[in-house]
């Protein structure tokens, strides 16, 4: 939607089961080492997400970090219980699923010199 530098404005569709979510995220890239996902929209309340990268003697080890918190209006006070027993583990999914897509394309013969063609 937007880039300034290494800041994107994007919008994510992402689905578990039948529900679709829709986010619009602010990602900020820090040249080789990490990336940062800030929710602005979307149906948690807050959420940010780290991907840290880091070379090994065998490609690359990435490790993913994040935070979630819940909107529930209808249960004040009720939002870390609802987070960790249903949304976390939904979350965890989407996540999952999408690291599983990445290590997909980064083990593609030639993906990377796709990437750089857009460059």
């Amino acid at each position: 939607m937007e880039r300034e530098g290494g800041r994107l404005l994007l919008e994510f569709v992402s689905r578990d089961g039948r529900r679709l979510y829709r986010t619009l995220e602010e990602v900020m890239l820090y040249p080789k080492e990490r990336i940062t996902f800030r929710h602005l929209e979307g149906p948690l309340k807050r959420a940010s997400e780290e991907f840290q990268l880091s070379e090994v003697s065998r490609g690359t080890h990435i490790t993913y970090n994040g935070q979630i918190e819940c909107r529930t209006p209808f249960l004040p006070g009720a939002g870390c219980l609802t987070a960790f027993l249903y949304v976390r583990p939904k979350y965890g999914n989407v996540v999952k699923r999408h690291m599983e897509i990445l290590k997909a394309a980064a083990e593609t013969p030639g993906a990377g010199d796709m990437m750089n063609e857009g460059e």
